[in-house]
């Protein structure tokens, strides 16, 4: 995987990319886990309706919640 590419994709608003990236920043193929980075890619995704990136948004506040 060209992570490069796959950063300036997700930069350039692709929601592919963001979802892609956020998954490696999460758990770091590729890169080092950055739970920040990684919330802040699964947000700007879901401000463009990414139905998926939703979900695990809302996965995310129901882990920080127990």
């Amino acid at each position: 995987m060209d992570i490069t590419d796959l950063r300036q994709k997700a930069e350039s608003g692709g929601v592919v990319a963001q979802s892609v990236l956020r998954i490696c920043y999460l758990y770091g193929p590729d890169v080092n886990v950055d739970y920040e980075k990684a919330f802040q890619l699964l947000s700007a995704a879901t401000e463009k309706g990414a139905s998926r990136a939703i979900v695990n948004l809302a996965r995310i506040y129901a882990d920080v919640q127990r």
